[in-house]
């Protein structure tokens, strides 16, 4: 259950909080550059930078963050279950 209103703002305005989210939490691994020892480049060369791309790999983002909870990648980055919310709701399943 969302633990704010989340789920009724426009689409706009939740990739705001999704892609806060995403953003602060891919930067690890999935970018141009990561940040991760041992990774040269985005891992499936996935690198959501933006909206149009993030809506295209929803269901995965969904999968692996909200579902079975595999990515962020051990969660190094502590991603917070509000977080996953902002994320679940965003690709249309929270």
């Amino acid at each position: 259950m969302l633990t704010y209103q989340f789920s009724s703002l426009p689409v706009a305005e939740k990739y705001l909080h999704a892609g806060s989210a995403v953003g602060k939490h891919r930067v690890q691994c999935h970018s141009a550059n990561p940040q991760l020892a041992g990774f040269t480049s985005a891992p499936l060369g996935v690198e959501p930078d933006s909206e149009e791309q993030l809506l295209q790999r929803a269901e995965h983002v969904f999968q692996t963050t909200v579902t079975l909870h595999t990515m962020p990648l051990g969660n190094l980055t502590r991603m917070t279950k509000t977080e996953g919310e902002q994320i679940a709701s965003f690709t249309g399943r929270g």
